[in-house]
């Protein structure tokens, strides 16, 4: 079970071990329904606005961490948390906001994790993810798909003329035929007007190889590493990673019976 700190701008939190450095002890509110004066107390002695924590909802998974406790702890003493232990003017960082910024943190994870990339690079991956967001086309190009088919054809794996599907949204019908392939995009819907019988059959017979697509991207998401969200420690590696599950999902059964 996940604990957090509901002290104040407390950043302490047990899915985040940085945060936990010094030996970080969670410490339960005491029950409002037994011990409800000293409850209130706890939660007074926060500083939270009341809609965040109020007695209502208070419970079994609200807690204060040791950092706001004179002696560590609640004591005989001290059994209520106390602002400014040991520090006389906190800051955000001491009052538990261990974190880094999610830029910084992002920055130092990729320059940890990839150790062939330049910082140049990392900076510009980095106002990719944070300052704006790249259209279908930008990223085919930037992934490399091009000279990887270029690459394909060479060596005999595709034929000139050989025909490529895509989503809607990809526009790169220019890009594609460059290197000799036709691209199958499902016609776009007219607005206000019903689509012609004859794009109708052609989405039809795109959906229906399509759909195997589909399929081979659903065994890929089986692997647990990838079917879930993807953590910032791992984004050096994404690449490996998504070659590696790709690989072994060829291992699988087929998808198209011989």
């Amino acid at each position: 079970m996940v604990k957090r700190c509901a002290y104040g701008l407390c950043k302490s939190d047990s899915r985040y071990p940085i945060s936990l450095e010094g030996g970080v002890i969670f410490y339960p509110f005491p029950k409002p329904k037994t011990r409800e004066e000293r409850c209130r107390q706890w939660i007074k002695k926060c500083g939270r606005p009341h809609a965040q924590l109020n007695m209502a909802n208070i419970n079994k998974h609200k807690y204060v961490c040791s950092k706001h406790f004179v002696n560590g702890k609640p004591t005989a003493d001290f059994p209520n948390p106390a602002a400014q232990v040991g520090t006389p003017t906190p800051t955000k960082e001491q009052q538990g906001g261990c974190r880094k910024p999610p830029r910084k943190r992002l920055m130092k994870t990729l320059q940890e994790a990839s150790t062939s990339s330049t910082i140049e690079t990392l900076e510009e991956t980095l106002c990719v993810i944070f300052n704006g967001s790249m259209s279908d086309k930008e990223i085919v190009r930037e992934s490399g798909l091009i000279p990887l088919l270029e690459k394909q054809i060479e060596i005999g794996y595709l034929q000139r003329s050989d025909g490529l599907m895509a989503d809607k949204g990809f526009l790169i019908e220019d890009d594609i035929k460059s290197v000799g392939l036709q691209l199958n995009l499902p016609p776009f819907a007219r607005s206000k007007r019903q689509m012609p019988s004859g794009d109708v059959l052609t989405t039809k017979r795109i959906a229906k190889h399509r759909v195997h697509v589909e399929r081979a991207i659903a065994k890929i998401n089986k692997f647990k590493m990838v079917s879930d969200r993807i953590p910032n420690t791992r984004l050096g590696n994404i690449s490996q990673i998504w070659y590696v599950v790709s690989v072994l999902s060829n291992f699988q059964t087929h998808i198209l019976k011989q």
